[in-house]
């Protein structure tokens, strides 16, 4: 069976690299998010990541056989719709930092209820391990009460004070269409600016900012780099 060869080969590369791998799903918002970690890693160096919207089971086995051999940390996007399949991908990618950005209402068709998307969203924390990083948004009541497997390290990022990595407010520029946001990590606040409009932009990019938060990269930095993003 070519297909399952083909995810035993991107298992083999997985099973290779020692770097960080980020593994992220959601309803809404999945490739912005992942173009945003992308960016706010690269203090860590060369970062391979899922190009278009290769995130299926033939996309995500074929990004990882196209990672380059240096590489520092890889950002894996994984779609869905149907339940199993975020099973699969995160078995095939083996993300150590799993990201969930929402539950909407996308392949109801398929599921039947968002309470069964929402089920099979949640298999990317289901598959974690032990050591795993997940990053919760915390202003989504779907995701916020997805069971969190044991020993694993939780980042909660949202609007609320709970947040360890909090958005405190963002607005649209109406002239230079520019969203600007201000994020905090408890400690300190930064502020940001994207050059594309929409405060749902302000969100996408505090998930990035939580991911960049669980490696202990510097926030200074990862709002620089977010303000490239195209």
């Amino acid at each position: 069976d070519g297909l399952i060869a083909l995810q035993n080969l991107g298992r083999y590369v997985r099973g290779r690299f020692n770097g960080p791998v980020i593994g992220l799903t959601g309803s809404a918002g999945k490739t912005t998010t992942r173009a945003m970690v992308g960016l706010v890693l690269g203090e860590l160096g060369r970062v391979h990541q899922t190009a278009g919207n290769f995130n299926n089971h033939i996309g995500l086995p074929l990004t990882l056989l196209d990672a380059p051999p240096h590489s520092d940390a890889w950002v894996l996007e994984m779609g869905m719709n149907h339940a199993g399949e975020i099973d699969l991908l995160q078995d095939i990618g083996r993300p150590n930092i799993r990201l969930i950005t929402n539950v909407g209402i996308a392949h109801l068709e398929g599921l039947g209820s968002i309470e069964a998307i929402a089920k099979a969203k949640a298999e990317l924390f289901d598959g974690s391990q032990p050591g795993d990083t997940l990053c919760v948004n915390h202003d989504d009541p779907f995701v916020r009460s997805m069971t969190i497997p044991p020993k694993c390290t939780v980042i909660r990022y949202g609007s609320s004070t709970d947040c360890d990595v909090r958005l405190l407010s963002a607005h649209v520029d109406p002239d230079k269409l520019h969203t600007h946001f201000r994020v905090s990590d408890g400690t300190n606040e930064w502020e940001g600016t994207l050059p594309s409009p929409g405060i749902h932009m302000a969100h996408n990019a505090v998930a990035a900012f939580a991911v960049g938060h669980s490696l202990g990269l510097d926030p200074e930095r990862m709002v620089k780099q977010l303000a490239s993003y195209e």
